[in-house]
């Protein structure tokens, strides 16, 4: 039996995107082969469901400076970032003890900033880091630090690889592999089965209306105020209603709901639902006629795959690994960040044509039960940690 531990520094209460990938990951892995351990600077909520899944979490408690979120720490004055590098050092000789202490054999990161606050204490532990890089690459020199220290580095699809580390990528050729992210299809399958039809009533839908949704965090970094921008010109044209599923995750993001709602109240936009956190997102979804997202950054949303799967048509923006998601005006559209008007001229022309949304629709179904299945992308990873593990 091989040790993973996970480490994720967004521990929040609810299962976002990439939470929700590591509780597929307790619920898929082959437990006669591999356990995983869930690590985290802090203890919150996300662990009772990992728990729940017969999995063990274990905090080390990140110093403050390391707790930080929306990007305070690149913005603060030369004396924090030096404090912010000590506390790194001994967080990362915390991690080191600790993986030692719990006798793991592999260390899974999935992001940069997990990279350095937990793959300096997977060196000095001899323990190999696996860097699954779930989102775009910003920092030159911290993406070359994770290049150099991790065994392996893992992409979720060639479309993520950025042009701009091409030397990178061709020196550290060996340990670079792609894997598709997937979602649980056993899951969705439950969802459409059936969803009650209170739900509908609830949610205040119609057949005379469109309806569109967005689901994940409701942080700045997600370009929902172009989304808003693209329903104000949309609504001047057809009565098109859009449904915000989610909440601001860290707190630093906690006041741009309260922009956001201001802007539809001075814009005097219709039918804009600000539902929060929800449980029954999947549900939600499958009543919706298509899915957004506006974001100007991302790797490989899953909720674009659980859209798709649900047989929804997507409009998303033209970054990261979504082109190879997303089959432009086959199974969706493509739009570039930062482009309300782009956004609401696909948002009015999917809202007009029910049979386009329906071929959209299966299209996307095909294609995320033919290479995204979260089997597929386990088995995958089982057999590059079985090649690590020995």
């Amino acid at each position: 039996m091989k040790k993973v531990a996970i480490f994720e520094p967004y521990v929040f209460d609810e299962a976002y995107g990439n939470l929700r990938y590591i509780s597929g990951l307790f619920k898929y892995l082959d437990r006669t082969s591999f356990e995983p351990l869930l690590f985290a600077p802090r203890e919150t909520e996300f662990f009772r469901k990992i728990e729940a899944l017969g999995g063990r979490c274990i905090c080390v408690p990140a110093p403050p400076l390391l707790a930080t979120h929306g990007g305070q720490l690149p913005r603060a004055g030369v004396w924090t970032k030096l404090a912010a590098i000590g506390s790194l050092v001994r967080y990362n000789i915390e991690i080191s003890r600790e993986l030692k202490r719990q006798r793991v054999d592999i260390l899974a990161c999935n992001s940069i900033r997990a990279v350095m606050m937990a793959g300096w204490g997977g060196w000095l532990s001899g323990c190999p880091l696996v860097w699954y890089i779930k989102g775009d690459l910003f920092s030159p020199v911290l993406d070359r630090l994770g290049f150099c220290l991790a065994r392996r580095i893992l992409f979720q699809s060639a479309a993520n690889m950025p042009a701009r580390y091409s030397r990178l990528l061709r020196r550290y050729n060996a340990k670079v592999a792609v894997i598709e992210n997937g979602v649980d299809l056993d899951e969705i399958a439950e969802v459409l089965r059936g969803t009650p039809s209170q739900l509908y009533h609830e949610l205040g839908l119609s057949p005379d209306r469109v309806s569109f949704a967005y689901l994940g965090q409701t942080s700045p970094h997600k370009g929902l105020m172009y989304l808003l921008e693209a329903m104000r010109l949309v609504q001047n044209q057809a009565p098109v209603a859009l449904y915000i599923v989610g909440h601001h995750g860290a707190e630093e993001y906690r006041y741009h709901i309260d922009e956001l709602k201001s802007f539809v109240d001075r814009q005097g936009l219709r039918d804009i639902h600000f539902l929060g956190w929800r449980d029954d997102r999947l549900e939600i979804l499958s009543l919706m006629d298509g899915f957004v997202t506006p974001s100007p950054s991302e790797g490989a949303p899953r909720s674009i795959m659980e859209a798709a799967a649900l047989g929804k048509p997507v409009i998303a923006t033209r970054v990261g690994s979504i082109p190879a998601m997303v089959e432009d005006g086959v199974s969706g559209f493509l739009v570039e960040p930062r482009n309300a008007q782009q956004l609401a001229q696909c948002i009015l022309k999917m809202a007009t044509d029910p049979q386009l949304r329906t071929r959209m629709g299966q299209r996307g179904f095909q294609v995320v039960r033919e290479r995204h299945s979260f089997a597929r992308n386990v088995t995958a990873l089982q057999e590059l940690y079985g090649g690590l593990a020995v």
